[in-house]
């Protein structure tokens, strides 16, 4: 009788196969509940990241304009010097890159390719594209951005670097925006180049007062179009941003 009740007392209770199934239904039912809310996190981190580069982008931009007789940098300036070497074309962010000191600040995390722009040597990323305005002759964005061609342009259907006195509402404009999948450093009118960074449907915005916004393409030509100095339009870039929004950010 006592070894009997010595080993009872030994025996340990186990989990049934009905309760090992339910317990890993419930890990299974939380992972799938939470695992988006992980995602959504990590990508608000991301565009939050992304943000404070274009501050920093602007930053660099307002001193560049202040050195520069209140005139914004061209997209594709001629005959710089970069590291000793003569460039022509560059790109607008080879030359307000030495305000900033870091090339790092020009990707984005979202961004996995890796492009250079011209004339930076292979340092600087492509994540960032000026807002220019289009082709004058097509006029999809309703008239002329910030930053135009070169003050040597390259095309006669192309606008020159604005002044700040020619934007008319400045926390309006887009200045910068997030792009993915180009290496030419400006946003051209079709849907090809068109393709904004997708930070849940939205994407980071630097306008020419320096503040940064998290819009839907379509908010940025809606009540007001954003995309030109004066705010007209929008004439043909709704329909276009409407599709980019549809087609490209899922």
């Amino acid at each position: 009788m006592k070894t009997s009740s010595y080993r009872s007392r030994n025996i340990i209770a186990g989990f049934t196969l009905i309760e090992l199934l339910v317990v890993i239904a419930i890990i299974a039912i939380l992972a799938a509940i939470l695992f988006p809310v992980f995602a959504k996190v990590r990508e608000k981190a991301r565009q939050t990241s992304c943000a404070s580069n274009l501050k920093q982008i602007g930053l660099a931009i307002t001193q560049y304009v202040q050195d520069n007789d209140e005139i914004y940098p061209a997209i594709r300036p001629r005959n710089v010097v970069v590291n000793g070497a003569l460039q022509d074309p560059a790109c607008w962010q080879v030359i307000v890159q030495p305000y900033i000191k870091s090339a790092g600040v020009f990707k984005c995390p979202d961004v996995s390719s890796t492009q250079f722009v011209n004339g930076s040597n292979n340092t600087i990323p492509v994540s960032y594209e000026a807002s220019h305005g289009g082709f004058k002759s097509s006029n999809q964005f309703g008239g002329p951005g910030p930053m135009g061609l070169t003050a040597q342009a390259w095309s006669s259907d192309m606008d020159n670097p604005a002044a700040l006195a020619q934007v008319d509402s400045p926390a309006q404009v887009i200045l910068v925006g997030e792009h993915r999948g180009r290496q030419d450093p400006e946003f051209w009118d079709d849907t090809n180049d068109l393709l904004f960074v997708d930070h849940t449907q939205q994407t980071n915005f630097l306008f020419c007062d320096g503040h940064v916004k998290t819009l839907r393409p379509t908010a940025t030509v809606v009540p007001v179009n954003m995309w030109n100095v004066t705010n007209a339009g929008p004439n043909g870039i709704q329909n276009l941003l409407a599709d980019i929004q549809a087609n490209h950010m899922p």
